[in-house]
C-alpha cells in the first residue's frame, strides 16, 4: 500500500505552503565542477606522496650506514678480544718449547699472562691431549685428567689443530667443569733426538662466552631495541651460537659483518626492531599528503560551487522550514499544526458537501514505561514503527498526524457511517499489538483510542478534538487497549473528576483524612508486631470513603505528594499515642511519591515532628513503581535506609520484575500480594509460587508478609510453608487508633 502522507496531495493543501524551488545547473558546469577538483587532488596527491617517499627512502639508506657503522664497530671489539686472549697459547707454547716440555712453574707464569692480558677465563696446558695444568685452578678442577683428544665432542676439533698444526678456535660449547666457553688451542710440537717434530699437548686458553658479550656493547644496545645474533661458518652453514631473540624476524633490517678468526669465519648480525613511532610518522605524513591534498581540493571546490551552493543552502532552509513548520521530525507525519488547518478545512467540506467524518485520537498504553525502562532512544523508535504501521492501516485519503508525545490522530473523511471508523480502530488496534523489535528486545504496545463524528457531535475542530480526547480516556478506564465512541455521559464523567480535584483539595486544607491501622501479625509468636497506616476520607457529603475511591486519582493529579506527607507524619505521632515501644508502623509510599525528589525531606520533616525513632518506621513500595526506575529506586532506598527506616517491596508478584531482581534492592520485608493467598487452599500454582517466594525472601534475608488472610485453612498453609508474618480480616480489618489500642491491650 502507498504510504498516505509521503506521496499525496491533499485537495485542501493549505495556500501558504510554498513549493520546492529546484536548482537547474548545465551539463557543462556539472562537469567542471566534478573534474577539476578531482584533478587537483590528484595531482597535490602524486607530489605529496613522492615527497614522502624520498623522504622515507633517504631515511633508510641512513639507517643501513649507522647499522653498517654499529655492526663493523662490535665486530672489531670482538676480533681484538679474541687476538688479545688468544695470543695467551703462543706465550704457553714459548714456555714449553724454551723449556723442553718440562712445565715447572706453570701457575706463576700463567698468572703472568693472566694479569697482563684481557678477556682470558682459564689457562690450560694438555701434555698428550690431557689436562694437567689449569690457571686459575679453583672452579676449573674437573677440567684435570680431561683427554681432549679422546673425548668424541672434541676430538675432530684437536686433530685439526695437530693436522693443520696452528692456532684453532673450537666452540662455543659447555665445558666439563661448567659453562660455555670457546677455546683456542695451539698444538705444541718438540723436536726429539733424531731431529723429528714430536707432537707434545696443547696450549689452550678458555674465553667464557658471556666474558666476550660483555666485553661488547651488544646487551646494552638489547636494551635499546636492537637485536644481534653471532654464528661460526662451516660448510656454507651458519650455526648460530648467541643471539638476543629466539626470532630475529622481527628485525626491520639485519646487517651482517664477517669476522675473520682461526680455522674459520664468524658471523656478526645485528638489526633493529621496527619502532611503531617511525610507522606512525609514516602514515601521519601519508595522512598529511591526503589532507592538504583533501584541502587544497575542497577550497578548489568551494570556491567553484559558493554561488550554487548559497542558492541550495537557500532551497534546502526553506524545505527544512517547511518540514519544520507542517511535519514531525521523528515520524515524518502532519504535525499539530498542520492537522489543525486539515481538520478545519475538512470540517468546511464536510459541511459543505452533507457528508460525514471521523476523528480519532489514539495514546499509546504504558508508553513511559517503555521509555524509562529501554531509554528515549528506543521510545523514539517506538513511535516510528506506530506511526509507519498507522500510515499502512488507513486509505489514501485519510490523514494520520502525530500531535504530541505519544499520542497521534487520524481523519476519516466521507465515511458512511460510524461503522467505518469502527472498521479501522479494530485494524489499526491488531496492527499496533504486533511485537516490535526495539534492539534486543521484542515489546509490546497497545492503544487507547477515542472516536467522534462529524457533524453529529461537533462541527468545529475544538469541540471535535476534546470530544475524542474524552473517549480516549474512557477507552484507558476500560482496561485500554480498545476504542470508544464520545458520548454525551463523557462530559458528566469530566464534570465530576473535576469536582474531585476540588474536594480533594479542600480535603487536605480541613484535615477530613483519618487513619485506620491493620494488625500485621508474627506466625511464631500470634502477636502483632507491626501495625499498617491506611487512609479514609470522611468526606463531608457522601461520608465515610475508603482509598480506593479516591487515591488513583490523587496520584494522577499530584495531590497524592501533600496527602501522602499528611499520612506519614499522622502515623509517625499517632504511633507515638500508643504504650507499644516495639511496635512498628507501616506507611505505603505511592510510585509518585516514591519519585518525589523532596520524599527524603518529608520522611525527615515527619520524624522530627513526631519525635519517632527510624527504626519504628517502614516504608513499602509496591514492585511496580521499584521497576519503573531501578537504579534511581535502588539509590533512594539507599538513602531511606539511611535514616534507620525499614523498607518492605509492598505487591511482590504483581509487578514484571524477576525474583533474581531482590538481591539488588536494599529491602528488609517483602509482602506477598493477596491476590496469590486468596485462592491459595484451591490453586495449586498459587501454593508453588508462594513458597518459592517464602523460600527465596529467606535465602535473601527477608522477612516475608502474606496480605488478605481471611480464613484459618488460609492461615494454615502459610504457617506450614514457613511464612513469617500475616495480615488480613483474619486477624483484624483496619480500625482506628483506640479501637487499636484496645485490640492490643486484648491480645
Amino acid at each position: 500500500m502507498d504510504h498516505p502522507n509521503k506521496n499525496k496531495k491533499y485537495d485542501n493543501w493549505p495556500k501558504h505552503m510554498p513549493n520546492t524551488v529546484k536548482t537547474n545547473t548545465t551539463k557543462k558546469n556539472a562537469i567542471r565542477l566534478r573534474i577539476l577538483p578531482a584533478i587537483i587532488f590528484l595531482v597535490t596527491l602524486s607530489i605529496g606522496l613522492l615527497i614522502v617517499n624520498n623522504y622515507h627512502s633517504l631515511w633508510k639508506k641512513e639507517q643501513a650506514m649507522l647499522m653498517s657503522e654499529l655492526v663493523a664497530s662490535q665486530g672489531s671489539i670482538i676480533q681484538r678480544y679474541l687476538s688479545q686472549a688468544l695470543s695467551a697459547t703462543y706465550t704457553l707454547k714459548s714456555l714449553v718449547e724454551v723449556e723442553q716440555g718440562r712445565v715447572k712453574n706453570f701457575n706463576a707464569y700463567a698468572k703472568n699472562i693472566f694479569d697482563s692480558l684481557d678477556g682470558i677465563s682459564n689457562l690450560q696446558l694438555a701434555p698428550n691431549g690431557i689436562v694437567q695444568h689449569v690457571y686459575p685452578l679453583e672452579g676449573h678442577e674437573k677440567a684435570i685428567g680431561h683427554n681432549i683428544l679422546k673425548d668424541d665432542k672434541r676430538r675432530d676439533e684437536a686433530n685439526l689443530a695437530i693436522t693443520n698444526r696452528e692456532l684453532t678456535l673450537a666452540g662455543p660449547f659447555e665445558l666439563v667443569q661448567g659453562g660455555a666457553a670457546i677455546v683456542g688451542r695451539n698444538p705444541i710440537f718438540l723436536k726429539n733426538a733424531d731431529e723429528r717434530e714430536i707432537f707434545w699437548g696443547f696450549a689452550s686458553v678458555v674465553i667464557f662466552l658471556d666474558d666476550l658479550l660483555l666485553a661488547t656493547d651488544l646487551n646494552t644496545l638489547k636494551t635499546k631495541g636492537y637485536q644481534y645474533q653471532l654464528s661460526n661458518i662451516s660448510d656454507n652453514t651458519e650455526h648460530i651460537f648467541a643471539q638476543s631473540h629466539n626470532d630475529m624476524g622481527s628485525a626491520e633490517t639485519i646487517n651482517k659483518h664477517k669476522l675473520a678468526v682461526p680455522n674459520g669465519n664468524w658471523l656478526l648480525g645485528v638489526g633493529r626492531e621496527p619502532e611503531p613511532w617511525h610507522h606512525i610518522a609514516l602514515g601521519l605524513q601519508i595522512l598529511l599528503a591526503v589532507c592538504l591534498s583533501v584541502l587544497i581540493a575542497h577550497i578548489t571546490n568551494t570556491l567553484l560551487r559558493r554561488p550554487v551552493q548559497l542558492q541550495q543552502l537557500v532551497n534546502e532552509k526553506t524545505d527544512a522550514l517547511h518540514k519544520l513548520a507542517f511535519y514531525d521530525p521523528l515520524t515524518k507525519l502532519c504535525n499539530r499544526r498542520l492537522f489543525n488547518d486539515l481538520l478545519t478545512r475538512m470540517l468546511a467540506t464536510t459541511e459543505r458537501n452533507g457528508t460525514q467524518m471521523a476523528l480519532l485520537y489514539l495514546d499509546l498504553d504504558d508508553f513511559k514505561r517503555i521509555n524509562d525502562s529501554l531509554g528515549h532512544e528506543s521510545g523514539d523508535q517506538l513511535l516510528k514503527f506506530v506511526g509507519d504501521r498507522l500510515s499502512a492501516t488507513v486509505r489514501k485519503s485519510d490523514v494520520v498526524a502525530r500531535i504530541g508525545g505519544d499520542e497521534f490522530c487520524m481523519l476519516l473523511p466521507n465515511i458512511q457511517s460510524s461503522t467505518n471508523a469502527a472498521k479501522l480502530a479494530e485494524k489499526i488496534l491488531n496492527a499496533i499489538e504486533k511485537p516490535i523489535k526495539l534492539g534486543t528486545h521484542s515489546v509490546r504496545v497497545t492503544p487507547s483510542i477515542g472516536i467522534t463524528i462529524a457533524p453529529d457531535d461537533g462541527t468545529n475542530s475544538t469541540t471535535l478534538l476534546k470530544n475524542a480526547d474524552m473517549a480516549m480516556y474512557s477507552a484507558k478506564e476500560n482496561n485500554r487497549n480498545n476504542y470508544q465512541f464520545f458520548a454525551s455521559e463523557l462530559n458528566t464523567r469530566a464534570l465530576e473528576r473535576l469536582i474531585l480535584e476540588k474536594e480533594l483539595t479542600q480535603a487536605v486544607e480541613n484535615n477530613e483524612f483519618v487513619l485506620h491501622f491493620q494488625p500485621q501479625v508474627c506466625l511464631n509468636t500470634k502477636k502483632t508486631k507491626r501495625v499498617e497506616a491506611l487512609i479514609r476520607w470522611q468526606h463531608p457529603h457522601k461520608g465515610f470513603l475508603p482509598p480506593g475511591a479516591f487515591i488513583q486519582f490523587a496520584e494522577d493529579s499530584r495531590l497524592i505528594i501533600p496527602i501522602g506527607a499528611w499520612v506519614l507524619e499522622q502515623a509517625c505521632l499517632q504511633l507515638n499515642q500508643l504504650d507499644q515501644p516495639d511496635l512498628t508502623v507501616s506507611v505505603n509510599l505511592s510510585p509518585r511519591q516514591f519519585a518525589d525528589p523532596n520524599l527524603l525531606n518529608t520522611i525527615k520533616k515527619a520524624l522530627t515532628n513526631s519525635g519517632l525513632k527510624g527504626s519504628r518506621l517502614e516504608l513499602e513500595i509496591t514492585e511496580t513503581a521499584l521497576m519503573k526506575n531501578m537504579e534511581n529506586g535502588i539509590d533512594t532506598l539507599e538513602q531511606i535506609k539511611a535514616l534507620g527506616i525499614m523498607v518492605a517491596i509492598d505487591d511482590f508478584g504483581t509487578g514484571y520484575s524477576s525474583l533474581s531482581q531482590l538481591k539488588n534492592l536494599p529491602a528488609d520485608t517483602l509482602k506477598i500480594d493477596r491476590e496469590f493467598i486468596k485462592d491459595i487452599t484451591e490453586s495449586e500454582d498459587n501454593l508453588v509460587i508462594t513458597e518459592v517466594i517464602i523460600n527465596v525472601g529467606h535465602k535473601m534475608g527477608l522477612t516475608v508478609i502474606a496480605e488478605g488472610v481471611e480464613t484459618k485453612e488460609e492461615l494454615e498453609i502459610i504457617t506450614k510453608i514457613n511464612c513469617d508474618m500475616a495480615q488480613g480480616y483474619f486477624f483484624s480489618k483496619p480500625v482506628d487508633l483506640e479501637t487499636l489500642k484496645n485490640y492490643l491491650a486484648a491480645e
